[in-house]
């Protein structure tokens, strides 16, 4: 399944089906607890910095600034879907694999 929905050229469907892998507890949400582990483990596999600025608390609260539309304190399937397709740069650090 996961192959044929990344092999999809559709970004928005890609996104979507990042959006459920984020989704760690299934409740249709994306909170700041679940994208910290997120960021952590996109920084543990590129081997990124975690300190200061790149710090994944600073990022999270970044990415919560540009992609909470409503501002309750999570990410709806809508939001990040929206977010990472107005911004290049959240669309490549969240989903690389899309173009």
């Amino acid at each position: 399944m996961a192959l044929s929905i990344t092999a999809q050229q559709d970004p928005q469907k890609k996104l979507e089906w990042t959006f459920f892998m984020y989704d760690i507890n299934h409740n249709g949400f994306i909170d700041k607890k679940e994208m910290r582990k997120i960021m952590n483990a996109i920084y543990d596999l590129f081997d990124e910095e975690k300190s200061g600025p790149n710090s994944p608390f600073i990022k999270v609260d970044e990415i919560f600034l540009k992609m909470d539309s409503n501002g309750d304190g999570k990410l709806s399937k809508e939001e990040f879907v929206s977010g990472c397709l107005q911004d290049d740069y959240l669309k490549k650090l969240l989903a690389p694999s899309i173009s």
